[in-house]
């Protein structure tokens, strides 16, 4: 099984599919993702309107070669897991964090579909949304610890 993409919210996702009911591991009860392209930085340049983006549904209109392997191996994600996910558009026009496309980050949804006892979607928007400015937001850092504890 080949699933890699360097990203940490990429990472303990894969980690998850991999070995979720492997019993020598600590058992994962809650996940946060900040800006984690799992479908890959498709859709980048998007130039649909943020309010268009986030109406859509969370299924990725294509599947990057990444996302498509993961899929196949859901099955293997914990049952009961709980996941904040944190994403963000700089609101530049392109629907995205800098990096990672709002699309992207939000099809995490569609990838554990029935599978998390809990989601959560945080959207963060402006400068403070920046990919790289993300895990700095107070914000974002009050969400999660309230999601945490």
């Amino acid at each position: 099984m080949r699933l890699v993409i360097p990203s940490g919210a990429n990472d303990i996702v894969n980690q998850a599919l991999k070995y979720g009911h492997d019993k020598r591991l600590p058992t994962l009860n809650k996940i946060v993702t900040i800006g984690g392209p799992f479908d890959g930085l498709t859709g980048f340049l998007s130039t649909q309107t943020e309010a268009t983006v986030r109406r859509l549904d969370v299924k990725p209109s294509r599947f990057t070669k990444h996302f498509s392997e993961m899929l196949k191996y859901r099955h293997n994600f914990p049952d009961n897991v709980k996941l904040l996910n944190v994403y963000g558009d700089t609101n530049t026009g392109y629907n995205n964090d800098g990096f990672v496309g709002v699309a992207s980050a939000r099809s995490i949804r569609y990838l554990l579909r029935g599978k998390l006892a809990q989601y959560q979607e945080a959207f963060y928007s402006g400068e403070q949304a920046a990919h790289c400015a993300l895990n700095q937001n107070p914000s974002v850092a009050h969400k999660m610890i309230a999601f945490l504890w």
